[in-house]
């Protein structure tokens, strides 16, 4: 019996390889490269979860922002539409 070193690399589960008759190689590896990132998930269960928590609040962070760009455009437009259409642009350039 072998001892470990690294707790997490004693951890990981050790998988049994795929036959390959009959499938194609690309499917086989990617098959296998499915099941061998699965079981490094399981065995990295925190830093598994870390990941995921910032990947959401990443993406939750984009969404407010741009809902909030939208919510701002919007009043924009509004107001501008409230001043009506009796105005005169005047604007830097030659004429």
């Amino acid at each position: 019996m072998s001892m470990c070193t690294d707790q997490a690399a004693c951890r990981v589960r050790r998988l049994a390889p795929l036959s390959v008759s009959g499938q194609r190689i690309w499917t086989v590896a990617i098959v296998q490269s499915v099941r061998s990132a699965l079981a490094a998930l399981a065995a990295h269960k925190g830093r598994t979860a870390m990941t995921m928590l910032g990947i959401v609040m990443g993406v939750c962070g984009l969404l407010i922002i741009d809902v909030l760009g939208q919510a701002q455009n919007a009043a924009l437009t509004e107001k501008l539409a409230r001043l009506g259409t009796n105005l005169v642009s005047i604007s830097p350039g030659i004429a």
